[in-house]
């Protein structure tokens, strides 16, 4: 089975990693990093 890969998401960010425009929200990333935790935890 193949995994599902939306070409046009992979594309836009790669286009904005190899410009250096791609920016992280490090408050989504830090939310998302603490709810996977709290799932494994409880």
């Amino acid at each position: 089975s193949t995994p599902d890969i939306r070409e046009n998401k992979v594309l836009e960010i790669k286009a904005k990693v190899e410009s250096g425009t791609y920016e992280i929200n490090h408050q989504v990333v830090a939310a998302k990093l603490a709810d996977a935790f709290m799932d494994d935890v409880f």
